[in-house]
């Protein structure tokens, strides 16, 4: 069993990095064709604006919604021990 946990973790952590190489290329080949218009004030900004919003806007709802989620199980878990509480009294 410990063995095949290893395993599974292993692999779990394999995934992640897939996709964390997968993510770091998209970034990369999103600012090179940023940076392909460095000439053109214009469309340099607009690049510039746009992976403002791709990549920080993006990450910082990605983070509110884990913190949210973090905050609504914390939410039920009260309530469910106040329920237990209540059921042993």
């Amino acid at each position: 069993m410990k063995h095949k946990g290893l395993e599974d973790e292993n692999l779990n952590c394999g995934h992640k990095l897939d996709m964390q190489e997968i993510q770091k290329k998209r970034f990369k080949d999103d600012v090179f064709e940023v940076v392909q218009h460095i000439q053109d004030y214009k469309k340099l900004k607009k690049g510039v604006i746009r992976l403002y919003k791709t990549w920080v806007l993006e990450e910082m709802n990605r983070l509110k919604a884990n913190v949210d989620q973090n905050e609504a199980h914390t939410g039920e878990r009260h309530t469910h021990e106040t329920h237990i509480g209540y059921y042993r009294q």
